[in-house]
């Protein structure tokens, strides 16, 4: 299994490296502020015009392109007032980067024959802001979706895969009917976790990584709608937000030394 970020935000990639190792999969999505129009864009122009069209964007003070409708948070040098700065040299040194880790992406993803999970957190991610918590500007429409893994489907047309979409319901607007919805895309509710900074909350992200499955069958927009692996989690959250992840080791091992003694006992 293969795990690939599409954004929206540093978030996704941050934790994916941190809960899959050697398993995530680099893209040009992993350090960018990404609208969702733009996956699709990227995916079907296989990467080719990355910062295009430049312009200063506030309050984030960094450059996007028209191209793609994406924010270079981290690609380009700032002032002294924290604004980036447009030159042509690091323009295109920033073009190169991001068209090489696309490029590389797409042909490991072609050439592993494993299966793959892209993972996208956030909505539509407009107005573009580095910060994942902010709130979106409309929901987000089943086509829209359906969209972005059609442009998978086309680009890695032999590769099962599957479009893991995580919201968060304070921020992101997410009202489709799941019945429209291409079998291949899971949907799933993340809450935004008191106190939790760009990166979030790494006990979420870890219960949903591990409730990913190793493998699935490729399935095609025709197929039945499997059963979600994500089933319940919110219970896990819940649990998440009663206790501390210390707490909760320390509660199974009084659960576990209980349950050993009445098994000796009977």
């Amino acid at each position: 299994m293969l795990y690939v970020s599409l954004g929206a935000w540093c978030q996704v990639a941050q934790q994916l490296k941190n809960h899959t190792g050697e398993r995530f999969v680099s893209s040009a999505f992993d350090w960018t502020v990404s609208s969702l129009k733009s996956v699709s864009k990227i995916i079907e122009t296989d990467g080719n015009h990355f910062c295009e069209g430049l312009s200063l964007s506030k309050p984030s003070n960094s450059l996007i392109c028209d191209a793609y409708g994406i924010l270079y948070h981290h690609e380009f040098k700032r002032d002294e007032n924290n604004e980036s700065v447009w030159t042509e040299e690091g323009r295109n040194e920033a073009k190169s980067k991001l068209t090489h880790k696309h490029k590389s992406m797409a042909s490991k993803v072609r050439s592993s024959g494993q299966c793959v999970t892209f993972v996208r957190f956030g909505g539509h991610a407009e107005p573009l802001v580095a910060w994942p918590y902010a709130k979106d500007h409309a929901a987000v429409q089943e086509t829209e979706l359906n969209h972005v893994v059609q442009a998978i489907e086309k680009e890695f047309p032999d590769v099962p895969f599957r479009l893991l979409f995580v919201t968060c319901p304070t921020a992101h607007l997410y009202k489709v009917d799941e019945a429209k919805l291409d079998p291949r895309i899971w949907p799933l509710e993340m809450r935004h976790r008191h106190g939790s900074d760009w990166a979030g909350a790494s006990d979420d992200w870890a219960q949903v990584v591990a409730r990913i499955p190793n493998s699935f069958e490729k399935l095609s927009a025709d197929s039945a709608r499997e059963t979600s692996p994500f089933e319940g989690i919110n219970d896990d959250f819940d649990l998440l937000d009663m206790f501390t992840k210390d707490q909760i080791a320390a509660l199974n091992r009084l659960i576990s030394r209980r349950l050993s003694s009445y098994i000796k006992i009977g």
